[in-house]
């Protein structure tokens, strides 16, 4: 989960940005507007439906609140660019640490001996 696209800014956005995201999100998210403004129209919902609906508008809302608690205090935001770097993966390789792509361990084991039908069909 990526607290800055909850929140739909950049990693460099400074705190005044992430708290006028969060206002402009929590004003559709908050679970008192949000629970009536998802009601389906069209079929009368029963209430495992509306528990399930409320309970993932509320799963939203805190969502954003996370983000921002996370993304406006200082040290706890350098912890998650950290560990954000750390999982970080360049993109424009599909290399692990070793030097070959993940697959590579995999098909070497189905090379080893002669292919059964499975193998084929895989």
């Amino acid at each position: 989960m990526d607290l800055y696209k909850i929140l739909q800014v950049p990693s460099d956005a400074d705190v005044a940005t992430i708290e006028k995201a969060f206002r402009k999100l929590s004003i559709k998210l908050h679970p008192d507007k949000a629970n009536v403004s998802t009601i389906p129209s069209g079929h009368v919902e029963t209430r495992e439906e509306k528990e399930a609906r409320e309970q993932r508008n509320n799963e939203k809302f805190a969502e954003i609140a996370h983000a921002r608690d996370v993304l406006t205090d200082t040290k706890k935001r350098e912890e998650y660019d950290r560990q954000r770097r750390r999982n970080a993966r360049p993109e424009s390789s599909n290399e692990t640490k070793e030097g070959r792509r993940p697959h590579d361990r995999k098909l070497k084991l189905k090379r080893a001996g002669p292919l059964t039908i499975a193998q084929i069909n895989e």
